[in-house]
């Protein structure tokens, strides 16, 4: 994403949370570090790190990742460049794209799996990274436009 060229180099160690009881509706979360969802998070996740959904949280909607460690309740589309690992307690709806899996006894798994090359995820990451300088280029011109005298 054009997005991810202005954010500063992070620790590996670093970890984005988000805690117990906290709620996310229509969100963007973008970052160069994992994150761990404890709580509800409804919109897009996009990470060059690991997204671990703890064992009560809630997820939903579109994540692009690295990785991904699905404890809790996933519902959406996910894209990782690695493995997504479906833990015991996991509850998935949706569609996955990855290049490995791991489905542990006891996960639900209900939707499609595509398994894919890691040029299969990078060529995703672009189509990504386009479609933000689109949104980018579209909302500019918004605001100029809207700053032009109307006519009347």
């Amino acid at each position: 994403m054009a997005t991810r060229d202005f954010l500063p180099q992070v620790n590996v160690n670093e970890i984005t949370r988000i805690a117990v009881g906290a709620q996310i509706k229509q969100g963007v979360l973008i970052s160069q570090s994992d994150i761990r969802i404890d709580g509800y998070f409804d919109g897009t996740i996009e990470t060059s790190g690991k997204l671990v959904i703890g064992e009560n949280a809630v997820v939903i909607g579109e994540v692009v990742s690295m990785g991904a460690e699905i404890n809790g309740k996933y519902e959406g589309t996910i894209y990782s460049g690695q493995c997504v690992s479906l833990r015991e307690s996991a509850i998935f709806k949706g569609t996955m794209n990855s290049v490995q899996i791991s489905i542990e006894k006891g996960a639900i798994f209900d939707g499609t799996c595509k398994m894919i090359s890691k040029e299969d995820f990078e060529s995703h990451l672009s189509k990504s990274e386009k479609n933000d300088q689109i949104e980018e280029n579209n909302a500019e011109v918004s605001e100029y436009s809207s700053e032009l005298p109307l006519e009347d």
